[in-house]
């Protein structure tokens, strides 16, 4: 937080010294944070793009408008390898649909969080396994995983949009926090494990 505020900050009192005015939208920098989870590497290029994004598209704010212009380009042109290579691995292993089983049972906001018990639940202790090992899923506390890279999943989410249309929806739930909930009601989770077919491969 005290990164991403600092670096925005001082390039707002630049603008100011050349005689722009340039604002910092509210709650941008917890936006970051949280979209980043702290990762050093994610949060510097961040803030590197929303900052390359409003001065090749000024409108006088640091906001959501260039948040979302940084997620896709880092998503599509400077990470694209790296998540490439990351989702080729997991469909040639076989892991893919463990990993889109644990995403959609994680609640729809950033930073990603599951319950462990939960997970091996879904999938099993050996997909779960493989998950940590290969750097998807890092255990964050006793009781829950997350993900080592949170754009990982804003990419998935991003490839699975339909249209333009549906993928600039996606982009403002991302950066509002506001993405719709997918979470399954108690009663059907039974049925859910039922028809997903994963079971502990031990």
């Amino acid at each position: 937080m005290d990164l991403v505020e600092t670096k925005l900050m001082e390039v707002a009192r630049d603008a100011e010294s050349n005689g722009t005015a340039l604002d910092i939208a509210p709650d941008l920098t917890t936006r970051v944070a949280a979209l980043a989870n702290g990762h050093p590497h994610l949060l510097q290029l961040l803030g590197s793009h929303i900052i390359e994004h409003e001065q090749s598209d000024p409108d006088g704010v640091l906001d959501y408008r260039d948040l979302m212009g940084a997620l896709r380009r880092i998503c599509y042109e400077d990470r694209a390898r790296v998540y490439d290579s990351t989702l080729h691995l997991l469909e040639v292993e076989g892991k893919r649909e463990y990993l889109d089983a644990i995403l959609t049972r994680m609640a729809w906001v950033f930073p990603s969080r599951i319950d462990k018990t939960l997970a091996v639940e879904i999938v099993g202790k050996e997909a779960v396994h493989w998950l940590v090992e290969h750097d998807i899923l890092s255990p964050r506390s006793e009781e829950e995983y997350g993900l080592m890279d949170e754009f990982v999943r804003v990419r998935i989410l991003l490839d699975q949009a339909e249209s333009e249309e549906e993928a600039r929806r996606l982009e403002e739930g991302i950066v509002e926090g506001e993405v719709q909930n997918r979470q399954v009601i108690d009663e059907e989770y039974d049925d859910e494990l039922e028809e997903t077919g994963f079971e502990d491969e031990e």
